[in-house]
């Protein structure tokens, strides 16, 4: 018996004016259309592995490539360029860091690189 007395409340408590679509209709209206205009650049979206996975993926293995000679035996390495105030900061923090747990890193001078085995064979 609460049931229908609850349902009854309910429709009555529906402003004025009800039917009418409102703004989130409509927006689901287009969302819904934008989705079945453009259904395929959405499946390629969650098709395999995008192209900007596939430069990641390119880039990890290059470090990994890398890392004998951009780590030089340190656990951390640290790339930075002349009058660049990022990089001195970094340094600096990496420094406090590095002494506060008793590891190393190495700094190397983008201005003035080894001649390392860039890119590796």
């Amino acid at each position: 018996m609460r049931a229908p007395a609850v349902l009854a409340a309910l429709a009555l408590a529906q402003p004025a004016g009800a039917d009418e679509p409102t703004a989130r209709d409509a927006f689901e209206t287009e969302l819904r259309a934008a989705i079945v205009a453009n259904g395929d650049v959405i499946a390629k979206a969650l098709a395999g592995p995008t192209q900007m996975q596939r430069h990641i993926q390119n880039d990890l293995s290059l470090l990994e490539q890398l890392a004998p000679d951009l780590l030089a035996g340190h656990p951390i390495a640290l790339s930075t360029a002349v009058d660049c105030e990022t990089c001195a900061a970094a340094a600096k923090e990496l420094t406090a860091i590095t002494k506060r747990y008793d590891i190393t890193f190495i700094q190397h001078d983008l201005s003035h690189p080894q001649p390392a085995r860039w890119p590796p064979p």
